[in-house]
């Protein structure tokens, strides 16, 4: 039991925050985010601006929509199909 004693000189390390407040704190950050960018916090939204900002620079009518992706077909509610 030597390893036991490697640290007892030192003293115990406090939380910053307790924990609650710090869950609350980073889901208003999340929110916040999500409100103001339309992405959550992380580098996949960043790299997500990035290439969709680089595509509609590159090749502008490559990136806008096609109608024929705005136009589904829909079922009505008797089952017929329509377009």
């Amino acid at each position: 039991m030597k390893n036991a004693s490697i640290h007892a000189d030192r003293p115990a390390i406090k939380p910053f925050w307790p924990a609650a407040a710090a869950g609350i704190a980073l889901g208003l950050a999340l929110l916040l985010t999500f409100l103001v960018t339309s992405h959550g916090l992380g580098a996949s939204g960043a790299a997500t601006d990035v290439i969709a900002g680089t595509g509609l620079a590159v090749a502008p009518a490559a990136t806008q929509p096609r109608s024929t992706s705005t136009t589904l077909p829909s079922t009505s509610l008797s089952g017929a199909t329509t377009l």
